[in-house]
């Protein structure tokens, strides 16, 4: 992992608890927002909502990540 990267991304979306562990190894700056403060102020955005809902949904009900774009912090695989 590097500058700019995200942690939780599925857990984030789908609000299924992440098995994942992180452990920095040296100075990190961290910004955290909890997935129910997002969704608060997302509710009050009508059409992002709607997205949220689609990505959210579309992981869940037909295991569809490929928007993600996402690949395996161990081999680089998609």
């Amino acid at each position: 992992m590097g500058k700019g990267c995200t942690l939780g991304t599925l857990s984030f979306l789908t609000g299924v608890r992440s098995i994942e562990r992180f452990r920095s190894v040296g100075f990190t700056k961290l910004l955290m927002l909890s997935r129910d403060d997002f969704l608060k102020i997302l509710t009050e955005f009508p059409e992002d909502y709607e997205i949220f809902r689609h990505l959210h949904d579309g992981i869940i009900y037909s295991d569809d990540r490929s928007f993600l774009k996402m690949k395996c912090f161990s081999c680089n695989s998609s």
